[in-house]
């Protein structure tokens, strides 16, 4: 019996950093200044949006976008979508994001024989610890 409540307590403690975690969203680099940022990201965890663009972002003193989130809520990713650091009020998490990039003529003479300049865009969707 001890070990049976064992297991329940120490499964009822550890469902919370086993809770499906959903990252999605886009960076766009593009060389001009202010024209670079990121858009319609997200961080749900359990079907909660704990962190969003909407809640605000900024550049953290390593050079990563570190979005706005609920307190106690983390999520920050490299400036090309491909690792990420996550944390809930339980635990915290890193991981590599499958992020698909498309590099693109974003100003110039994109369709003539002058010259141009190219972008950036970096997408991801993905889920994690499901």
């Amino acid at each position: 019996m001890k070990l049976f409540t064992t297991l329940a307590t120490t499964l009822v403690f550890t469902l919370p950093t086993l809770a499906c975690l959903r990252v999605h969203g886009g960076i766009t680099h593009d060389p001009l200044p202010g024209l670079s940022g990121i858009y319609g990201v997200e961080a749900i965890d359990n079907g909660l949006v704990v962190c969003s663009v909407g809640m605000g972002s900024r550049i953290d003193q390593d050079g990563h976008y570190s979005l706005g989130c609920l307190p106690g809520y983390v999520y920050a990713f490299k400036k090309d979508g491909s690792f990420a650091w996550y944390a809930n009020p339980v635990n915290a998490f890193s991981f590599t994001q499958n992020a698909q990039s498309n590099t693109y003529c974003c100003h110039g003479a994109c369709l003539d024989k002058g010259a141009k300049i190219d972008c950036t865009d970096y997408n991801w969707d993905e889920t994690h610890f499901c």
